[in-house]
């Protein structure tokens, strides 16, 4: 099989690190283990590229970083190149839509790129990420061509803040109804977001399957905590608490650092954050709560040193506050390595997250239990936190193991493969 992945990959190929784009590679490197040919369409290029050994075919609509400018080059010089295929896409987007946005226009050039991909690449599947934008230009270009495509969602149905749809609440359910009616099949990372496509899409076309992990790299990684503190410079006496992922409010880490800072001083607990963006916002509020002192900021760290940072910890934390809490790959990576999670009860967490089992769940945007929930851990015997520590590892193996994921994910695209070649 040729599968294209494409939708809303990544911006780029990593490093950051993050969990989408780290999915499709690890699914195009299962894929090519066995036999098959991946493409995989990203937004720009860049200059440290690492695509984590998969070894796919690579298609970009950006040279290098997009500005405004480069943008509105992009957009005039698909349109001149293709204007009636451009206009289609526009129109057809501001129909379903109901609104003029230059997201859209800008949707209707990628369009134009992805028709171009599919005449070169000639695939046989698309896989396309996240059913926004660019998996609605991708839906029309397999419609056009006749190529069978799969949606991989997360919580933009179910989540109606993610795709804002004038028309009140009777016109996003028939959006939802008519998009999710053209895939061959949809794919949710999580039972509860598998809840948004379910209630539009025809019955028996939605199937759960977790994003994999490369388990055995995690769970195997060489250096002890003291080594892997000592490598990151990080305390080696104190009580690390870790969050990985967007600095975007949604993810909850300034509810983790209020959490951290109601803890008793003794704990001398430590806030390890990693992401990709800007960290000002939360370095203003770890001085206020007077633990910036006890705050370590990480970004755009490799495999290895990612690894070596959830070595070095002792709990994951993840407050994650809005609907789209689906499942993160970070918080199984961290029980790979052997972390218990503290978590907010919320989105597909409690799939993965067992009550005192491998670690606590909390009420959603409850500070104070989330603080008292991190001190349980921290003031555990030595006895208690290794049957945490266990049980995470065993639930990553059995959930999340990319071996068995990803061996679901080509049965799938295999199943869909041979329906549409009967």
């Amino acid at each position: 099989m040729r599968i294209l992945i494409t939708g809303n990959v990544g911006e780029s190929l990593p490093p950051p690190y993050a969990g989408i784009p780290k999915r499709a590679l690890l699914i195009a490197s299962m894929l090519r283990k066995r036999g098959h040919t991946v493409g995989i369409v990203f937004v720009y290029r860049h200059d440290t590229e690492d695509d984590l050994g998969a070894g796919g075919e690579y298609f970009f609509d950006y040279a290098k970083k997009p500005t405004k400018i480069s943008k509105l080059f992009f957009v005039a010089r698909h349109a001149i190149r293709h204007p009636f295929l451009f206009s289609r896409l526009l129109n057809f987007y501001i129909r379903e839509h109901r609104r003029f946005i230059w997201e859209g226009v800008v949707g209707a050039a990628h369009g134009v790129v992805l028709e171009d991909v599919v005449r070169v690449f000639e695939p046989d599947i698309i896989l396309s990420e996240a059913a926004i934008i660019r998996t609605f230009m991708a839906t029309q270009i397999a419609v056009r061509h006749n190529i069978p495509i799969i949606f991989d969602t997360y919580a933009e149905v179910r989540d109606p803040t993610i795709l804002a749809l004038p028309g009140g609440e009777k016109y996003r359910a028939q959006y939802w109804r008519r998009l999710l009616s053209i895939p061959a099949l949809i794919i949710a990372p999580s039972y509860y977001c598998g809840k948004g496509p379910q209630e539009f899409a025809p019955p028996g076309k939605v199937s759960v399957i977790y994003a994999g992990i490369e388990f055995e790299k995690y769970r195997s990684a060489p250096l002890t905590k003291e080594e892997a503190r000592a490598k990151l410079r990080l305390p080696h006496d104190g009580f690390l608490i870790i969050a990985v992922g967007s600095l975007s409010p949604r993810k909850g880490h300034d509810h983790m650092l209020d959490a951290i800072s109601r803890m008793p001083a003794s704990l001398s607990a430590h806030a390890i954050i990693c992401g990709p963006d800007d960290a000002s916002w939360l370095r203003d509020i770890a001085r206020e709560k007077g633990i910036l002192d006890r705050t370590h900021f990480f970004t755009n760290l490799s495999e290895d040193d990612l690894i070596a940072l959830y070595r070095a910890s002792d709990v994951y934390c993840d407050a994650s506050n809005t609907p789209r809490a689906c499942l993160g790959m970070s918080v199984t990576e961290a029980m790979a390595v052997g972390m218990p999670v503290v978590a907010y009860n919320v989105g597909g967490l409690p799939e993965i997250v067992k009550e005192g089992e491998n670690g606590f769940l909390v009420p959603l945007d409850d500070i104070q239990k989330l603080s008292e929930a991190l001190r349980r851990v921290a003031e555990l015997p030595r006895g208690s936190y290794g049957q945490l520590t266990e049980k995470s590892i065993l639930l990553a193996k059995e959930l999340v193991d990319i071996r068995m994921c990803a061996q679901q994910m080509i049965s799938a695209l295999e199943g869909v493969y041979q329906s549409a070649h009967v």
